[in-house]
């Protein structure tokens, strides 16, 4: 009896091996930098963020070719109010951009503060926490679990938005 459970033993490990494999490969480690040149802002002003995203890893990274990085913005009770890019009106399917090991690149998303659509209407006076976000393309699934939402964030940056 113990020769039969053997095999099942040996087949189990290999299977248990080559799952686990992901854990150790390569992986990139893309970082998302935001900067404004002030804090303070009007009731519509548009606001425009510095950002650069560098690929920190020793493995290839996968972003968005256009728009590459969007904008989370949160209100004083921590509600996400806006999470996009101003300006952006329609999805175009750019292919992935691959950032090799230490590459870098900006891009110079906009909150304009306010909603164009079908009805239009102005984020209202008030403190918020703004950061840039980095779609990760991934297939390596220890990645994506990893990142959770697949989303790698800048720090916060405080933001006061008073009346005109």
């Amino acid at each position: 009896m113990p020769l039969t459970r053997f095999p099942i033993v040996v087949a189990l490990t290999g299977v248990l091996t080559s799952a686990c494999s992901d854990a150790t490969a390569p992986v990139p480690a893309v970082a998302v930098r935001a900067t404004i040149d002030r804090t303070q802002f009007r009731v519509g002003d548009e606001v425009t963020f510095a950002t650069e995203v560098r690929n920190e890893g020793n493995a290839a990274a996968r972003v968005p070719g256009f728009p590459t990085v969007f904008l989370e913005v949160r209100d004083a009770e921590n509600r996400v109010v806006f999470f996009g890019r101003s300006g952006t009106f329609a999805a175009v399917a750019y292919p992935p951009r691959i950032l090799e090991p230490g590459e870098q690149l900006t891009d110079s998303p906009i909150w304009a503060t306010r909603v164009i659509g079908p009805s239009a209407s102005a984020a209202p006076a008030g403190e918020y926490r703004v950061r840039a976000a980095v779609l990760l393309l991934t297939e390596n699934a220890f990645v994506r679990k990893a990142l959770g939402s697949g989303y790698v964030f800048s720090e916060p940056i405080p933001i006061r938005i008073v009346a005109p």
